[in-house]
């Protein structure tokens, strides 16, 4: 049995007139060969939290099973609800880290926070502990099974 814990938004940023930011990531259970969808939120972390809008983001993956190829998933910009988006088809199980990050700008500094996507066989049982309440399960098939997922 695998253990998986999912975890954190990272707040980065302290100097003054640059305001501080705040990027959260969703992290994902997948199967193997399935495309999986990673997300980033980036805000403003004031008294409000505050999107930001038509932002560079980059997306990388930065860490995976061998002999999986590390690099740059998408180079895009946030969405009107701050949000980053890129797709990734991980090919064989275990964990897969994708890194986030939001480059700055005249007004916001930059930072970034790690998205972990985990593969899992259908067929090994596995625990998930999500402590923070940031992992996203998508309804998964198993050719006519149901990958059994209890909370």
């Amino acid at each position: 049995m695998g253990l998986f814990v999912a975890g954190a938004s990272a707040v980065v940023g302290c100097s003054h007139p640059k305001s501080h930011v705040m990027i959260e990531g969703e992290d994902r259970v997948s199967l193997p060969n399935r495309e999986v969808r990673v997300t980033a939120k980036v805000q403003k972390s004031n008294i409000f939290f505050k999107v930001i809008e038509q932002q560079p983001i980059d997306i990388t993956l930065t860490s995976a099973p061998a002999p999986t190829q590390l690099r740059l998933i998408k180079n895009g910009r946030t969405d009107e609800e701050g949000d980053a988006f890129a797709e990734l088809v991980p090919q064989r199980e275990g964990l897969y880290e994708v890194t986030a990050r939001f480059l700055g700008n005249a007004r916001n500094l930059p930072g970034e926070d790690k998205i972990i996507v985990l593969v899992v066989d259908p067929k090994k049982p596995v625990l998930v502990l999500d402590v923070d309440n940031t992992l996203k399960v998508p309804q998964l098939s198993t050719r006519g099974r149901k990958l059994k997922i209890s909370w």
